[in-house]
């Protein structure tokens, strides 16, 4: 790279790390903002700024008067849309605010790909001032005649399956809505099926599926993913990728990573849960994906950015770094024990696996003592 490139990151969990470094290894020099003063990024970066990096006006302010040339991606929810903001202010190439918002807003997505086919479910929001209404209102929930059971309740805005059940009538709905966070709710029929994980880029108008995982998950009401098998190309990469090029297009999501959560029908094609134009979190987009396929996300976003990529070849059937090698099989598992008090906790090294079966990575952030919770979304996983 012959000119020096500076990069920001909005928000600087320990997710960010792997983005930081990366960039350092390329010469580029990183400016991390988040709102946790103890946020590790912030201390790694080359320069860091504690800020509420949910306040858009003062994110784009601060980034403006230091020369960006562009935003580093990381696992993050709802805030997003500040990178959008962000994007557009600055003309910056990455995710827009608009198709940020689309993904942010899983009702928006609804709306946007119902009419073009890509999401066939019944749907319907649950405004949080209507929530609070009785009985009438209540009343008017249980019956939803176009919402059939099961179903999945979730907030509007969220992110790790924060939140989310799935539902078998209308009692049960009743008392989800009781115990959920005070905020707009989105109840849609439950779609029956295998669920998968799906990591990828979209660059300069080309989509490339880089994995296609298969998702190990709890029993209900939680169903939150504690493990993900890696799959080899066959054809249902190639229906996933169809799936998600529409996502795409209708949503103009452009010049970004991207994550997405499907449902394999029992018919053999794909439903879309969510999509997310960022990196998957939970040691996936830099730990698992790399190992699985060859290709580190984070790397080929830089040179993207950087006019280094050979991505643009694939049109013409030449070959792309983000084209991945043979896939390995891996399986990444997340302990899912229930709930209580640890008393024990083994190191790497002890662990009996069964015949064949190799270590390549552990990691324990848990110790004696600790007391922990029913895995029912990311945050308790982890």
């Amino acid at each position: 790279m012959g000119k020096a490139f500076t990069a920001a990151l909005i928000g600087a969990g320990e997710e960010s790390l792997h983005a930081i470094r990366i960039a350092a290894e390329t010469g580029i020099k990183t400016l991390a903002l988040d709102g946790n003063p103890s946020a590790s990024g912030l201390f790694e970066a080359d320069q860091g700024i504690c800020m509420d990096i949910s306040d858009a006006d003062a994110v784009i302010g601060c980034l403006k008067e230091r020369e960006i040339d562009f935003l580093l991606p990381s696992p993050i929810g709802r805030l997003i849309t500040v990178w959008g903001r962000v994007n557009d202010a600055l003309g910056l190439k990455g995710i827009s605010t608009a198709a940020a918002e689309a993904c942010a807003d899983k009702w928006l997505f609804h709306e946007k790909l119902f009419p073009e086919g890509l999401r066939e479910c019944a749907c319907r929001l649950i405004r949080q001032a209507k929530r609070g209404e009785k009985p009438e209102e209540t009343q008017e929930l249980m019956s939803m005649p176009e919402i059939s059971f099961p179903a999945i309740l979730k907030p509007r805005f969220g992110s790790g399956s924060r939140a989310v059940r799935s539902l078998e009538n209308a009692e049960e709905l009743q008392t989800a809505l009781n115990e959920a966070p005070d905020e707009d709710m989105i109840l849609e029929e439950e779609v029956p099926g295998e669920e998968y994980g799906a990591d990828g880029a979209v660059f300069g108008g080309q989509v490339r599926l880089i994995l296609l995982r298969k998702k190990l998950n709890t029993e209900k009401p939680f169903r939150q993913a504690i493990g993900y098998y890696s799959t080899e190309p066959d054809p249902l990469w190639g229906k996933a990728e169809a799936l998600l090029k529409g996502i795409i297009e209708t949503l103009r999501v452009e010049n970004a990573l991207f994550h997405a959560d499907l449902i394999l029908r029992e018919t053999g094609e794909f439903f879309p849960i969510e999509f997310a134009p960022r990196p998957s979190g939970h040691y996936l987009h830099d730990l698992f994906t790399p190992m699985a396929t060859g290709v580190d996300m984070i790397r080929e976003y830089i040179r993207f950015q950087t006019g280094e990529t050979r991505f643009s070849e694939a049109a013409a059937g030449g070959i792309t770094t983000l084209s991945p090698l043979p896939v390995k099989r891996l399986l990444l598992r997340f302990l899912s024990l229930p709930a209580g008090t640890l008393r024990y906790a083994p190191e790497a090294v002890s662990l009996e696996l069964p015949p064949g079966i190799l270590l390549k990575a552990a990691r324990f952030g848990i110790k004696p003592g600790d007391v922990l919770k029913e895995a029912s979304d990311g945050h308790s996983l982890i």
